[in-house]
């Protein structure tokens, strides 16, 4: 790769920085992902507990796993 193509390409990912503002005002974004952030929370646990309720299947017969005496039908 030549010089001038290893600088093009670390010009153009340079990270975005967030604005600058006052305390005040981040203190309401703050706030307001940190409600969102407690919404999401509520939502994957509601969806955990729904995964946990789900019954339980029976294994395949033929499935067999490998142990230290060898492979074993579980």
């Amino acid at each position: 790769m030549k010089l001038q193509e290893m600088e093009s390409k670390t010009k153009t990912k340079q990270t975005d920085h967030p604005e600058v503002v006052s305390e005040a005002e981040w203190l309401v974004g703050r706030k307001d992902l940190l409600s969102r952030e407690k919404e999401f929370t509520r939502q994957r646990d509601a969806l955990s507990a729904a995964r946990r309720q789900l019954p339980m299947g029976l294994g395949s017969p033929a499935r067999r796993v490998r142990c230290l005496t060898g492979a074993r039908a579980i």
